[in-house]
């Protein structure tokens, strides 16, 4: 697998990408800055619509903040969905939205998103 530096830098490269549609990023090594890297990226990048991070160490709270901005994606793959509703729904109360949607509807339906997004 790549390096949490090598993944950092991947994500960098990607920021204003226009054509990739998948990544496959899964089984790499992320440190807190690769994370912090991987939400600016889905923060700017207006092309990817699928992204598999399983099986890699992310920040869960960094990754929220990249997918509550992305308005692309409509696939993620992650190890641990439950850590990334959490964090979204800390992250939404933090930015002060008072009424936190079901985990479970969340789950399911989510919400929080605003579009369908397949885990």
């Amino acid at each position: 697998g790549l390096t949490p530096q090598s993944c950092a830098s991947v994500f960098k490269a990607l920021k204003h990408n226009s054509s990739l549609k998948k990544l496959d990023m899964s089984d790499n090594e992320f440190d807190q800055e690769a994370s912090e890297h991987l939400a600016d990226m889905l923060s700017f990048n207006c092309s990817l619509t699928e992204l598999d991070i399983e099986m890699c160490d992310y920040e869960p709270k960094a990754l929220a903040r990249g997918l509550l901005h992305n308005t692309t994606l409509n696939k993620v793959t992650v190890w641990s969905k439950k850590s990334i509703i959490a964090a979204v729904m800390d992250l939404r109360k933090e930015e002060g939205h008072t009424q936190q949607p079901d985990p479970e509807v969340v789950r399911c339906e989510n919400v929080l998103f605003r579009r369908p997004l397949q885990w």
